[in-house]
């Protein structure tokens, strides 16, 4: 029983890599305020959502009383984040964006995964008091 579990685990891994790894599903890779908020666990709570580009580096320092603290570092391009209210009739709402960054790329009509302006470096600070 444990080797068969051990094996789907592997499997599901295995097919995750692949999922995200094909260029293709890029476009695809996204949630909606819809999904979050059809999540139970999420009701009542403080949901923030990230999106970054890899490597980004999140460090979350000791809570201070009342409040925690989100720091989020790249190298590599723009950070997104977003703050999303699960509660009933509240709608997601954009907190930040990087310093100089832009939430869409600007690429060459003609080759679509060639930039025009390099990634640039992004870092977010983010507090949530109560």
């Amino acid at each position: 029983m444990e080797d068969a579990l051990d094996e789907l685990i592997k499997d599901c891994a295995q097919q995750l890599f692949e999922l995200t790894d094909d260029k293709e599903n890029e476009r695809l890779a996204y949630v909606t305020y819809q999904d979050i908020h059809s999540i139970q666990a999420f009701h009542e709570q403080i949901v923030i959502a990230v999106k970054a580009p890899a490597e980004t580096r999140l460090d979350v320092p000791a809570p201070r009383e009342n409040s925690i603290t989100v720091h989020i570092r790249s190298t590599r391009g723009p950070i997104d984040v977003y703050l999303c209210e699960v509660e009933q009739g509240h709608s997601s709402s954009k907190v930040s964006e990087g310093a100089g960054t832009s939430s869409s790329k600007n690429k060459h009509p003609e080759h679509p995964d060639k930039e025009e302006n390099p990634p640039q470096q992004s870092e977010e600070l983010l507090e949530v008091s109560n």
